[in-house]
């Protein structure tokens, strides 16, 4: 089969050589207002996969051309950006073209996102000119210029890392589980931006705010099915593009209420041989409170960016960069006078990013173009946080790490004792998260692209690698004298995670009669995953990823000019976090013994400690995410309209549980020490590493050693393993519809909305005791175990369903070299509701009264009306019985006329919810908001930019129909706060 491809292969290479006769074109780039050669420019012809670049002079020269109509692209940083339709039929050699240079003096100045309608998925770009118009301050608020999009309610980057804005792509604002946002993938320059490698359990995506907003030149968003070259992501891709190429000094003066900015970005040419060197810094400093300017975060970002192209007079250049960021800043609340005398959180952000690549054009009849790619992403997130603590009597602080029964000493006594005890009185802990992620990305791929007639084909073949890992001491403390109880983990210690992959893909495009074309893509990609020294070993997965379009109807002189079709099919798969892939140890502390007080309030603590570490599950499966979309575009007049419609599926994804294991311990009550003759002010004592068994002795010498009377107690120790949870869907529509530019007033109209619905629900069963560290009404530990379908929770999932639309309206003078845009925020549906539900209905049922176990006899029906929700567990087990499931409702039914005391002990296991209203959906009326900004260009040198989110400071009231509640959006958190900004651009 092999051979019979690579034959297949050499013939077209043949046939294409034999019959195909190819051209060279060559031209130059002048500076359309100087008549100045522009150097470094990129001209390329994208449907045949060639670039090269201009020289010192402004010329450049493409060969093997082949014979046909082809759109020639010119980019380069500082001028605009130009598409020529240039039909190549012969040799030229004087072609030339003018371009002017990026300011409001052009006639199209886009302040939107731009929909890519050449790619065989749903991505936008989001241009310089767009970011300097809403003042980006962390990158994520892009996502506002997205269809549907909202503008983010963040003022401020002054908040701690958990807090922090993350990517959430077509997303309802719920937790979805947490994997909307983990699943986002966010990559710099090529560098990816990853929680992969972070020891968390919380599923969140990537912190974004180290990432300078001054040096971006471009930010391409994919929300729909990607190539296969892009793997370990499951809710589509950000990819930030820096500043490259010769430019002015550029000086950015940005001032917000809570947010101060100073940048400086140049390219400067070093000579005709030595290519250019991109230079940028930005500080930042952002507050959290304009009244109380001391709780900060802080952004000193460095960027350098070199680039050359070697052999760029020949036939087959290669383009050559490299760029190194660094940023140094983080989260600090020490000097906050209003928080408590000497406590705060500290958090650095500090990054190293290096990006390596290679891009050579060889222009072969066996491959177009050959690429090699490098990265390295290293961080230092260490924080640290001091707070006070104080307490009446001595503290048991648990180090131990070993299984086992261990009493309590003093710091000053023994300073590596197992049990630490802090005396009582007032004191300050000083806990630290040493964190340093690294990962590092390989990659390599080759295209092959030629045209045949009207037949296009574009052929990728690559590879990368890809290592996460953490080189962080993990969580200590300063001073372990006031060490709480605590156990070292050392990230550095863990498994690296390896990820080789694999993938091809093949791309066709069909020139068809009466202009209409049909382009299809089918790719795979196949990810080897390696966890060294972890019982995962080898995993392997799949990703098939299919895309087509086809324009049925191309009359561009008619009214109706344009109608395509666009469908596309994709699996990703999401690599889990270290945290998961890791045995994280666990400790079960159980109190043994405890003789009293001391006349010096000194407590003596026993203890047996049990260590456990997260259990290895070989049924796991990496989380998966397929992706169905069909888009239908048309074009009626100068208004293009988009219906996109998708459907995502989140299989397997990741979910957490506990395993619950019978244990015995011996515990000794101070009733064993009445009968002792020593003198309380004379006892030492000691407990056997082994037995647990207590020995009390006579510090004077004078009585004999006693060893106390103790009981066994039977109890659970517990274990965490991760597991895959039920599928959930996500769906919804998206809407561009833009009006074009309107000449005689200069202005543009674009309405764009979505409406998402997410429906996720847990029904695996899982473990879990809710009185686990109490007692039962004999004094025993508690012995019963429920087994709970998805949750221990009255609801297992939620639904939620949004619908969001947009106006912006931009007023472009070039005469006067302005631009005003407006956007109008619509949130016409917000509907949230909790769920309880099985595959045999309803799981929850409804109680008469809060303080019920008893389902009610006159109402069923959980979501309508106001009624409180209980749960009952499916079937439970006890200590004395491990093996046999006992249904539960049937036996608790049962205990409350034949047996009391059982009753109450399984009614623990009862969950019921705290307020009456609990399922009924949190609906809320449409909510309005309104966002301004103008940026005034001041001549070539100058420009001046304002923004004001939400001007009109709405304050109206909406209606929450979950309590038939009526609130002002006033602090709601439904829209973002009266902001704005001023910024200030100086070009030298």
């Amino acid at each position: 089969m092999k051979k019979s491809l690579l034959l297949c292969f050499l013939f077209l290479c043949i046939i294409e050589s034999a019959y195909c006769q190819f051209y060279t074109i060559s031209g130059k780039l002048l500076d359309k207002k100087h008549q100045t050669p522009i150097e470094y420019a990129t001209i390329s012809i994208s449907d045949l996969g060639l670039a090269v670049t201009s020289d010192i002079e402004g010329k450049f020269t493409i060969k093997n051309i082949p014979e046909g109509f082809f759109e020639l692209n010119i980019s380069i940083l500082g001028y605009e950006k130009k598409a020529f339709k240039i039909q190549v039929d012969k040799n030229k050699n004087d072609l030339l073209f003018y371009l002017a240079e990026d300011n409001l003096l052009l006639n199209e100045i886009v302040v939107t996102a731009e929909k890519k309608v050449e790619d065989l998925t749903t991505a936008y770009t989001i241009e310089r000119a767009a970011l300097d118009q809403i003042q980006v301050l962390n990158i994520t608020e892009i996502a506002a210029l997205l269809p549907g999009g909202q503008t983010s309610k963040k003022t401020h980057l002054a908040g701690v890392r958990g807090a922090a804005d993350s990517f959430n792509l077509r997303s309802n604002g719920g937790s979805e589980l947490g994997l909307s946002s983990f699943g986002t993938v966010v990559e710099v320059d090529g560098v990816r931006i990853s929680n992969n490698s972070q020891f968390i359990k919380e599923v969140k995506g990537a912190d974004t705010r180290n990432i300078a907003s001054n040096n971006i030149e471009s930010v391409e968003v994919i929300t729909g099915v990607p190539s296969v070259e892009h793997g370990d992501l499951s809710n589509g891709m950000i990819r930030i593009n820096s500043k490259k190429g010769k430019s002015p000094l550029n000086i950015e003066l940005s001032t917000k209420p809570n947010t101060k900015s100073i940048a400086f970005d140049k390219g400067f040419l070093l000579g005709k041989k030595w290519g250019v060197l991109n230079t940028s810094f930005e500080h930042t400093k952002s507050n959290s409170d304009i009244a109380s300017p001391y709780t900060t975060y802080v952004r000193n970002n460095l960027s350098l960016i070199y680039s050359k192209v070697f052999n760029s007079y020949r036939n087959n250049p290669l383009n050559f960069s490299l760029g190194l960021t660094g940023n140094v800043g983080g989260y600090n609340s020490k000097g906050d006078p209003d928080a408590f005398v000497d406590t705060y959180t500290k958090e650095r952000d500090n990054a190293l990013r290096l990006n390596m690549k290679l891009d050579w054009l060889l222009n072969k009849p066996w491959i177009t173009k050959l690429e090699f790619s490098g990265t390295l992403n290293y961080s230092d997130l260490q924080s640290e946080k001091k707070e006070n603590k104080d307490s009446n009597t001595s503290t048991a602080a648990i180090h131990t790490s070993e299984s086992g029964y261990f009493i309590g000493s003093f710091y000053d006594i023994n300073p590596n004792a197992e049990i630490i005890l802090i005396p009582g009185g007032y004191w300050y802990t000083t806990r630290r998260e040493d964190n340093k992620p690294l990962l590092f990305t390989a990659k390599m791929k080759a295209n092959w692209v030629r045209k045949f007639g009207y037949v296009t084909n574009r052929f990728m073949l690559g590879s990368d690698f890809n290592r996460t890992t953490n080189l962080g001491k993990g969580i200590y403390y300063t001073d372990m004298r006031y060490a709480p109880t605590w156990r070292e983990y050392k990230y550095s210690d863990q498994s690296a995670v390896n990820n080789l992959a694999l993938f091809a893909e093949n791309e066709v495009a069909f020139l068809l009669p009466r202009e209409t074309s049909l382009k299809a893509s089918i790719g795979l990609r196949s990810d080897l995953t390696y966890i060294s020294k972890s019982e995962y070993g080898t995993i392997n997965s799949l990703s098939p990823r299919v895309s087509a379009k086809y324009i049925f109807w191309n009359r561009p002189n008619n009214t109706l000019s344009l109608m395509s079709l666009r469908a596309g099919f994709g699996d990703a798969v999401k690599l889990p976090s270290s945290y998961i892939l890791n045995p994280t140890p666990t400790y079960q502390d159980r109190l043994v013994f405890t003789p009293g007080t001391t006349a010096e309030n000194t407590t003596y603590y026993a203890y047996n400690t049990m260590p456990s570490t997260t259990i290895y599950n070989p049924n796991l499966k990496w989380q998966r995410s397929r992706l169905i979309e069909l888009e239908f575009n048309t074009r009626i007049g100068q208004v293009d309209i988009s219906l996109l419609a998708y459907n995502s599926k989140t299989i397997a994804p990741y979910a957490d549980a506990t395993l619950y294991t019978p244990y015995s311990y011996k515990f000794t009550d101070q009733t064993a020490l009445d009968n002792n003759l020593i003198p309380e002010a004379n006892r030492s004592y000691a407990i056997d590493k082994t037995t647990g068994i207590v020995t009390v002795s006579d510090l004077t010498g004078n009585l004999p050693s006693q060893q106390l009377a103790y009981k066994e107690r039977n109890t659970f120790k517990t274990n965490s393993y991760y597991y895959n949870e039920s599928d959930f869907s996500k769906r919804g529509l998206e809407w561009v519809i833009n009006f074009g530019k309107i000449p005689s007033i200069h202005t543009s109209f674009q309405v764009d909305g979505s409406y998402n619905y997410y429906k996720g629900l847990k029904t695996k069963l899982i473990a879990y005791s809710p009185s686990l560290s109490q007692n039962m009404a004999d004094g025993n530990p508690y012995k019963y175990i429920g087994l709970y379908e998805g949750t221990d929770d009255v609801a297992n999932g939620s639904l939620s369903k949004k619908i969001t639309n947009n106006l912006s309206i931009s007023t472009h003078i070039p005469a006067i070299r302005l631009i005003v845009s407006l956007r109008l925020e619509s949130c016409l549906y917000d509907y949230k509701q909790k769920l309880s539900e099985s595959s045999t209905g309803s799981r929850g049922f409804v109680i008469d009264n809060r303080s019920d176990y008893i389902p009610s006899n006159s109402e069923t029906n959980i979501y309508k009306g106001d009624y409180f929700v209980a749960l009952y567990p499916l079937y439970y087990v006890s200590l004395d019985d491990m093996n046999t499931k006992i249904p539960f409702k049937e036996k608790f039914l049962w205990a409350k006329d034949n047996d009391s005391a059982l009753f109450n002990e399984l009614a623990r296991m009862v969950v019921r919810s705290n307020v009456n209203y609990y399922f009924k959906p949190t609906d809320i009326s449409a909510y309005f908001s309104a966002n301004l900004n103008v940026t005034k260009e001041l001549g070539d040198h100058v420009s001046i930019s304002f923004l004001a989110n939400n001007f009109f400071n709405n304050v109206a009231k909406v209606k929450n129909k979950q309590n038939n509640s009526e609130y002002s959006l006033f602090g709601s958190g439904y829209l973002p706060e009266f902001y704005y900004g001023l910024t200030l651009r100086i070009k030298l």
